[in-house]
């Protein structure tokens, strides 16, 4: 059964959509990181400009809870190695030698303690050290972000496009940032998973349910015109297919007398470089090769649980085990000949 939940939904148990694509990228990782919890994702300064754009188009009212917006200008931010100093050092409760040294040891400064401290004393670095104090539990964000972050919104919720991917657009309902936390048996074995969803439009329709997934990714390399390299570099259509999976769980609970689903996927792709946004359908064949992937790696992590071997994928082990040794393999030449 899905359900939908209130309490902090990265603390909630269950497979996502995340936590599979980095078993699928790395079975040891996944046990560090969502395990063991000894590995902590850090969020870089573009994911942090792309959760940025996500409040603004999503959940723009709780924007002054998770945000400050800072009064720095550009040219007054500390040096990169200086920010590493003052955030470190702000971590600690009390700022005291040991906090001062494990601040200069995770910035990487070759220069001596005493010059660093001398740097720290410097009123533009004070002045950043106070606001990110007076931030705590909150992002602390450069003001020429948050102004990249307004005017990116402003292209993507302006795209003409969706006038025919949502037409009569009063007639649908929208859920946003919609959580959702479902079980199925895979292997014999019942899994909790979840999945948190950027944006949906409901609609029924005589007897289907009409839904269209709406996910908005920043893209800060390529241009929106290339998003397809972006789409497929990241493994994307896993997550699609994986929202779908969801999708199904939540609408086999909340549209019970409904039995034909229509579901459309879409990525409102942003470029927050050249502040550009286009917007994609996804196709089905996308959704197939997901699911191939996603059901192979599902199986794949009950596999791991049991016999609690992480350093490889379970693909490595069985080949050791049948063969003794590793080959790599050309298909691209055996295909040709």
């Amino acid at each position: 059964m899905s359900q939908t939940q209130t309490m902090n939904y990265f603390n909630l148990p269950g497979i996502s959509n995340s936590s599979l694509s980095t078993f699928n990228y790395d079975p040891s990782l996944y046990y560090k990181m969502y395990i063991t919890k000894e590995v902590v994702k850090k969020e870089s300064d573009a994911m942090t400009l792309g959760s940025l754009i996500h409040c603004l188009i999503l959940e723009p009212e709780k924007l002054e809870e998770r945000y400050i917006v800072s009064n720095l200008e550009e040219k007054d931010y500390p040096s990169v190695m200086m920010l590493d100093y003052i955030n470190t050092l702000t971590q600690s409760d009390i700022q005291d030698e040991v906090a001062y040294e494990a601040a200069y040891q995770k910035s990487g400064y070759k220069i001596s303690r005493e010059k660093v401290r001398e740097n720290f004393e410097k009123p533009a670095n004070q002045a950043y050290y106070k606001e990110l104090l007076a931030s705590t539990g909150k992002t602390l964000i450069k003001q020429s972000d948050f102004d990249i972050a307004a005017m990116a919104v402003s292209k993507a919720e302006g795209n003409p496009q969706w006038d025919n991917i949502l037409p009569e657009f009063d007639s649908w309902q929208c859920h946003n940032e919609l959580e959702i936390f479902w079980d199925e048996t895979i292997e014999k074995e019942v899994v909790q998973l979840k999945s948190k969803l950027d944006q949906i439009f409901v609609k029924c329709v005589g007897d289907t349910v009409h839904v269209k997934y709406i996910d908005y990714k920043t893209d800060s390399k390529n241009p929106v015109h290339k998003y397809l390299d972006t789409f497929d570099y990241y493994k994307t259509y896993r997550q699609m297919y994986f929202y779908k999976k969801a999708l199904i769980s939540w609408l086999k609970d909340f549209y019970p007398d409904f039995t034909n689903y229509n579901i459309q996927f879409y990525i409102c792709a942003i470029d927050v470089v050249r502040i550009k946004s286009l917007i994609y359908f996804i196709d089905r064949s996308y959704i197939l090769k997901g699911q191939e992937e996603v059901e192979r790696d599902l199986s794949s992590i009950i596999w791991h649980h049991k016999e609690n071997k992480w350093e490889y994928p379970k693909t490595i082990y069985d080949s050791l085990e049948l063969n003794g040794n590793l080959t790599l393999i050309d298909k691209d030449f055996y295909l040709h000949v």
